[in-house]
């Protein structure tokens, strides 16, 4: 979009983190139809009807997830977003994903593209509550589609999928380490594959594309050993404080670096691979660990580190 023209004169465009200017959100639009399509009148029986409050939303259902919106047309330009993201979580990691309600709201204020919806507050475990509207490009004779479910989603379903995991690991070893661990800590979670598996789930952008752009901001990337060791891609916080441009900008980095690196590993060993080894890493194990089994890669972080520049390098056409 151009800068917007006052008295004549274009004021400068705001920086953005360049995340934003990446293919996670220039993908966002591709399940969507543009503002010249035709659209397809939506099915009267699309939902469920519900009244909640005085209030009448609809529902929709399938295999991981459940659709809640204050409108039908919201239900049938989204369905296929989030069934589209449910087919990669089963593709990692070999299940159904968890059930995941998303919850649209027209009382939250409406998002801009390129805003990161997959960090959006959990009302409950597996429910996540939602802005049904992009906000500025509302223009006379045009609809705006709604915000995606599929992020959303898959923040819900690895959270859940790794208490899951953990649950599981801890009633099959009574008398094991791993059994004096609550069943639903999360916490300990690492940083960078639970953020690089929410984004391959819901989003998953071509890997040149992602490549090429991050290998123009190589000198800004941090080494693999120290990303993997993170706590949190993005600083704390306080609360009411917006984050900085420069910490925003790292943050962006880190995460895009975490998605690009589990592309790689998916790439060289397979979806199954790397859905394994995010359960194994969900369950306090190392990447020394988890890789000191992989088919070809490395366990050494530092060597991951080198092979995953090379193929950066392959993907980007640079060689």
């Amino acid at each position: 979009m151009d800068a917007p023209l006052i008295s004549g004169r274009a004021h400068p465009r705001p920086r953005v983190p360049w995340l934003a200017a990446l293919p996670l959100t220039a993908l966002a639009c591709a399940y969507f139809p543009s503002h010249e399509d035709v659209y397809i009148p939506i099915p009267l029986s699309i939902g469920e009807a519900r009244t909640e409050n005085g209030d009448t939303s609809y529902a929709l259902a399938g295999p991981g997830y459940e659709l809640i919106a204050p409108r039908r047309e919201i239900l049938a330009e989204t369905q296929h977003d989030i069934e589209a993201a449910a087919r990669q979580f089963q593709r990692y990691f070999g299940t159904t994903a968890p059930l995941a309600i998303v919850r649209y709201l027209d009382s939250l204020p409406p998002v801009r593209p390129g805003q990161d919806t997959s960090i959006a507050s959990l009302t409950e475990r597996n429910e996540v509550q939602i802005p049904a509207r992009f906000a500025g490009f509302q223009r006379s004779g045009q609809r705006v589609s709604p915000v995606r479910p599929g992020p959303a989603a898959a923040r819900v379903w690895v959270v859940e999928h790794a208490r899951r995991t953990r649950a599981a690991q801890a009633t099959a070893a009574q008398d094991g380490p791993l059994a004096t661990r609550p069943a639903d800590d999360t916490i300990r979670i690492p940083a960078w594959i639970a953020s690089a598996m929410v984004d391959l789930i819901a989003v998953s952008p071509g890997q040149s594309a992602l490549a090429r752009q991050l290998w123009n901001r190589r000198s800004e990337m941090i080494p693999l050993s120290e990303l993997f060791e993170l706590d949190r891609l993005a600083p704390e916080v306080a609360p009411g404080r917006r984050m900085g441009r420069g910490a925003a900008d790292r943050a962006a980095m880190r995460r895009v670096q975490a998605l690009s690196f589990a592309q790689f590993v998916a790439d060289r060993e397979g979806a199954e691979f790397l859905g394994h080894a995010a359960e194994r890493l969900f369950l306090g194990e190392t990447v020394r660990e988890v890789f000191a089994d992989a088919p070809t890669l490395p366990g050494d972080p530092d060597e991951l580190d080198r092979l995953w520049r090379d193929w950066l390098v392959a993907a980007t056409r640079l060689r």
